[in-house]
């Protein structure tokens, strides 16, 4: 028949799984050895985060100088551009027309963002005031009698 041979039971389990291995114990970590370790990740990570980080910080930084400079750029722009110039053609003109009394007169172009106000220095006497009123009104000016503040004025366009 057939041998004997003596029948070993098997189990699903192996010797290896059905006993786990008892591990050594570490000896418990001081505070300070702990505090040590954790510094030392934090450290690990830091160092990881800024090699990460340092390109796209670059490119922040030198982005935010090019829109810092382009918004200067405008702002200069702009400033420029709210500055109210006096048409210089026209102050010439009048100066021109009444060359022979600049003496006794004053330019302003500053008061007014749409007027060169002429204003007497002192008192006009009838012949130079009716020929100053006569050409104010041919440059397309007028007479603005306001007691001691009575001027003329001509439009700068």
């Amino acid at each position: 028949m057939s041998e004997d041979k003596p029948q070993v039971k098997r189990s699903w389990v192996t010797p290896e799984d059905a006993q786990p291995k008892e591990e050594e114990e570490a000896p418990t970590p001081t505070f300070e050895e702990q505090i040590i370790e954790a510094i030392n990740n934090l450290t690990q990570e830091i160092i990881e985060l800024r090699k990460t980080f340092a390109p796209l910080v670059a490119v922040f930084t030198e982005a935010s100088k090019r829109v810092k400079q382009e918004v200067q750029a405008q702002a200069k722009a702009k400033a420029q551009a709210n500055i109210v110039k006096p048409v210089p053609s026209k102050l010439s003109k009048v100066r021109e027309a009444l060359k022979e009394y600049t003496d006794i007169l004053e330019f302003d172009v500053e008061s007014s963002a749409t007027q060169i106000l002429i204003k007497p220095k002192k008192y006009l006497g009838a012949e130079a005031f009716a020929n100053i009123a006569r050409i104010v009104r041919e440059l397309g000016g007028t007479y603005i009698s306001a007691g001691k503040a009575s001027h003329f004025e001509v439009p700068k366009d």
